[in-house]
């Protein structure tokens, strides 16, 4: 039996309606008490991803921002943290302008944004336990520098495949960013070094388990390290071809009760 399975949330634990299904929810409080671990590894900020991981693993790290940030309610605060200077907010935001392209910031509970992200940030971050302060253009520029807010991620969203792929090669051109999609249309940017893989690692050594002993599930892009790095690595059949190359193995959708197929084939065999 596998000792610890790491889940992404959109896309992959939760479905549509950003619910966790009965018959998920079963099988991880049958795979607990068997003595397996489950963690919640989310692109999602701390509020927002904390409301999922207290229903199902409370007293566990949780990983949120693509990895940016480890919790752990043991010590209750943040055992990892690694987050954008302003100096590299700055290059961001500079980028954004030259390509016309809209941005939002992220510190721990909030999210920074102008009006023109409005409607887009109903739709990708589903409104549970966000907060949001709308601000204009002007002021987004610097708000962040003027509060001095730590931000771990910062966001990029556009339904139109040139801008975004024009800001990517800007950014990696620029350098010391990690760069990730978790939707269409959507580039999450944080510090160098920043992935789902390495925060899982932090997690594993902190728990003290092997990696070898875990399981890993996402949909997206920003899972691929999470993937690659546990001992087995599942894509979601509604995930990004990408992630699928890279895995090893495929599961069913996030309809389909996925995490309960991946604990019963793949976490409890022995």
């Amino acid at each position: 039996m596998k000792k610890l399975l790491a889940v992404d949330l959109d896309g992959t634990l939760l479905n549509s309606e950003h619910e966790i299904s009965e018959a998920n929810l079963n099988a991880i409080r049958d795979f607990q008490h068997r003595g397996g671990a489950v963690v919640v590894a989310t692109g999602r900020n701390f509020q927002a991803a904390a409301i999922y991981a207290e229903k199902i693993s409370p007293n566990l790290p949780m990983i949120c921002f693509n990895g940016a940030y480890v919790y752990d309610p043991e010590i209750k605060d943040f055992c990892h943290r690694r987050i954008l200077s302003h100096g590299q907010i700055e290059t961001v935001i500079s980028i954004a302008e030259a390509n016309d392209a809209l941005y939002r910031y992220y510190d721990r509970d909030t999210i920074y944004a102008t009006e023109g992200m409005r409607e887009a940030l109903s739709k990708y971050e589903g409104g549970a336990g966000v907060k949001l302060c709308f601000l204009s253009d002007e002021a987004l520029r610097s708000y962040y520098r003027e509060k001095k807010l730590e931000v771990p991620k910062l966001v990029f969203h556009s339904q139109d495949p040139k801008q975004l792929k024009a800001v990517r090669v800007a950014l990696e051109e620029a350098g010391g960013f990690a760069l990730a999609q978790s939707w269409e249309g959507v580039l999450e940017v944080m510090a160098d070094q920043v992935d789902k893989g390495t925060a899982l690692r932090v997690v594993c050594q902190r728990l003290g388990i092997p990696m070898e002993e875990t399981v890993a599930v996402g949909d997206q892009e920003n899972d691929m390290t999470m993937i690659q790095f546990a001992g087995l690595g599942i894509a979601m059949g509604n995930g990004a071809q990408a992630l699928k190359a890279c895995a090893d193995a495929v599961t069913v959708s996030n309809h389909e009760s996925a995490i309960e197929k991946v604990i019963y084939t793949y976490c409890m065999e022995d």
